[in-house]
């Protein structure tokens, strides 16, 4: 199967690992495969002011490239609303209307509103795009992307074939780049870290809660974290991410998002207004025994340094790039894309040639045996 064992941007050809499957369950796996027709994603933008024109800049080079190659899949794009709103509260640019197609992706166009500065409480807004994107009720897996992560879609589905594949078939899925639960252990008792967001777990609200959904009521997913005396979890860096139906849901009801933040909202003081979106998730699957698959193909600032052009990053990169995050400038985005989609047709023939040889080696050992 495809694996993703390092977390470092080093080429996983150094690393690759094939595992047979066997025929039978290969076949039933076949039934299931996922298409990016069982695929959702969301992506937020600002929608106006300074940052529009970069914004849209991006969505043009990712309409004419990576969502001509992912067929059926719907992207949801939410936009803060106009300040003051008007007969058409979400404008749809032109162009994203006018270039619609069967055979490329739908896009879906949504405004959020807040009384409150956005980029303060972006948690709030990550959520309601989250739950909109739970409302693609049918599909299998759901995607949070930033505008500026380039998407490589066949590396992309392979991926997730292969993280279903391996999976317990009721387990939720959650992925991405592995962020946290590095280092040495913290020390909360010590005056130096009693008040790191590291150390949120000693609050009698954090423990509260936990004491609820580590309860036999059905709202925890497993037992594979101590949420309540456990503070060393891994989230996925927010630039690209993904969960199953499952997860999502997880995530999105009985309000375990906003109650994790009101948990931890004054430890320290400042959380409640500065808590990073990818964080809160992070959290909040923590809080509902759900682990990270940590991939260091989702890279999360460039395999290169991304504030220069596209050079030498043959070797820092993985087998098979799946996102690359962090595209400041539009035409950085358009060369990482045709950088990237030029080589990963070869890439991907070379992992093909690879199982296959394994799974040669495997039936011959099968028949000596």
């Amino acid at each position: 199967m495809l694996g993703c064992p390092i977390d470092d941007g080093r080429p996983i050809a150094e690393h690759l690992e094939v595992t047979p499957v066997p025929t039978r369950r290969r076949r039933q796996q076949a039934l299931r495969r996922v298409q990016w027709s069982d695929v959702a994603a969301g992506m937020m933008l600002y929608g106006g002011g300074p940052h529009c024109s970069f914004e849209l800049g991006l969505l043009r080079i990712a309409h004419g490239g990576w969502l001509t190659r992912t067929p059926g899949l719907d992207l949801l794009l939410l936009a803060d609303c106009p300040a003051q709103p008007t007969q058409h509260d979400e404008p749809v640019p032109a162009w994203l209307v006018g270039n619609m197609s069967s055979d490329r992706a739908s896009v879906h166009w949504r405004c959020y509103r807040t009384r409150a500065n956005v980029w303060g409480s972006l948690w709030r807004k990550s959520l309601h795009l989250l739950k909109l994107l739970s409302g693609f009720s049918s599909k299998r897996i759901y995607l949070k992307l930033d505008v500026d992560t380039v998407l490589m879609p066949e590396s992309a589905l392979r991926y997730i074939n292969a993280l279903v594949a391996s999976s317990a078939p009721r387990a939720p899925l959650y992925f991405g780049a592995g962020m946290g639960a590095v280092g040495k252990p913290i020390d909360c008792l010590g005056q130096r870290w009693v008040n790191r967001r590291e150390c949120y777990h000693l609050t009698s609200a954090w423990k509260e809660l936990t004491a609820v959904f580590n309860s036999s009521d059905g709202n925890h997913a497993g037992d594979a974290y101590s949420p309540a005396y456990n503070p060393r979890f891994s989230y996925a860096q927010g630039g690209a991410y993904g969960l199953d139906h499952r997860a999502l849901l997880l995530l999105t009801s009985h309000r375990v998002v906003e109650r994790v933040v009101a948990a931890v909202a004054t430890h320290p003081p400042y959380m409640h207004v500065r808590l990073p979106e990818d964080w809160v998730v992070g959290l909040t699957m923590h809080l509902r025994g759900v682990a990270l698959h940590a991939c260091g193909c989702f890279h999360f600032w460039g395999p290169c340094d991304v504030f220069n052009a596209v050079k030498d990053c043959v070797n820092k990169l993985c087998y098979l790039p799946i996102t690359v995050h962090k595209m400041k400038r539009v035409e950085w985005y358009a060369s990482w894309w045709q950088f990237l989609s030029g080589r990963e047709a070869e890439q991907l023939a070379q992992l093909d040639a690879a199982e296959a040889e394994v799974s040669k080696r495997s039936i011959a050992r099968r028949r000596a045996a």
